[in-house]
């Protein structure tokens, strides 16, 4: 039961990530200007994010946040990239494959950070059967990937 919520959450992601990378990719198209779909996405992000502020209830550790290695600010820019690729990407490729693609290029990566218990995460090895899952989606992958 305790693991409802963030599977919840983790998938309403997905649905937003197919989302997002079609209607950047959009007004990328529109606008002919993948600058522009950038700009756009990042202030609707911060307008939002300001509306929101005064009802959440927050307040930062600073002094906690002035101790963190500097690559774990990084988070901005990957969100940034991730903005970027898929509005480039998700128009050519097609938002089923595009978003296969990523998806099995972020399990990969995430068994891998799993594995090593890098950036704070609990070790978790990786077995046969993570190998063996990862295959399937690849398989999967190129049946989705085809035209």
């Amino acid at each position: 039961m305790k693991s409802i919520l963030p599977l919840f959450a983790i998938v309403t992601a997905g649905l937003i990530t197919a989302l997002e990378g079609a209607t950047n990719g959009w007004v990328t198209k529109s606008a002919s200007s993948l600058y522009f779909a950038m700009v756009v996405a990042f202030a609707m992000s911060a307008i939002i994010l300001l509306l929101a502020a005064p009802f959440l209830p927050f307040r930062p550790a600073w002094s906690e946040l002035r101790s963190l290695p500097w690559y774990a600010w990084l988070g901005g820019a990957y969100g940034l990239a991730t903005i970027a690729l898929a509005a480039w990407a998700t128009p050519k490729l097609g938002a089923g494959p595009a978003l296969i693609a990523a998806l099995l290029a972020q399990t990969a990566l995430g068994l891998a950070l799993d594995h090593f218990g890098v950036l704070g995460l609990e070790r978790s090895p990786v077995t046969w059967l993570k190998v063996g899952g990862l295959v399937v989606m690849l398989g999967g992958a190129g049946m989705i990937a085809v035209k």
